[in-house]
């Protein structure tokens, strides 16, 4: 039986070993640098990046928005701030990106309605709406904070557009939420709180993202 020895910096030493009958078999590294999972490591988590949205960088690995105050809603859809993340590749292996936005909506009006629609891109530039994650938020009077989450498939064997199952093995991804009002007597506004510590108080809280990959 052959082998290599992998001897460590300080101590110890990793044995790789091929079977006495070992076939006519390649493996192939990745052209990255990663961790490799011993055993079936299906479902098991190979990278995990959090933040506040308040800074441009996510560890490294994508831009998010520095989000520095109030986002007042309208009846038109625009990006809701904080919920972008631009220029991301997953390692090599991932077959699921977990994307999600954690944030605060306070109403103007009692009865403030929002509705947010999730897209996607591969190139920054033509995004497109899995309409399967449309969202509508309610707030009757008091604030709330909402987590958005959503699945994004890689490497199907058929694409499904509206639930964000890519055949893309490993593409790099722009991430976002779009936002919009119900009507001018349903008004809401995102990323303050309306009352704090028992008394009326508009204090600006920052949403976060994650993002998650698994193999």
């Amino acid at each position: 039986m052959s082998s290599i020895v992998l001897t460590g910096d300080t101590s110890g030493a990793i044995t790789v070993s091929a079977p006495a009958v070992a076939g006519t078999n390649t493996i192939t590294m990745p052209a990255s640098s990663g961790t490799l999972a011993i055993g079936d490591s299906t479902g098991s988590v190979i990278e995990e990046l959090h933040s506040l949205c308040n800074g441009t960088d996510l560890r490294g690995r994508a831009t998010i928005t520095n989000v520095t105050g109030v986002q007042n809603l309208t009846t038109t859809y625009a990006v809701a701030t904080g919920s972008e993340v631009t220029n991301y590749t997953p390692p090599v292996g991932t077959t699921m990106v977990i994307y999600e936005w954690n944030f605060y909506v306070s109403h103007v009006d009692i009865g403030g309605i929002s509705h947010y629609r999730f897209y996607y891109s591969t190139d920054g530039s033509t995004y497109i709406e899995a309409e399967s994650f449309r969202r509508t938020y309610f707030s009757y009077y008091a604030g709330s904070n909402p987590i958005f989450r959503v699945p994004i498939t890689l490497g199907a064997s058929t694409g499904v557009v509206n639930d964000a199952i890519l055949t893309d093995v490993r593409p790099t991804l722009y991430l976002k939420w779009e936002v919009r009002e119900y009507g001018a007597s349903n008004e809401q506004k995102l990323h303050t709180t309306l009352y704090f510590d028992g008394v009326a108080s508009e204090v600006l809280s920052k949403p976060q993202v994650m993002i998650k990959a698994i193999v």
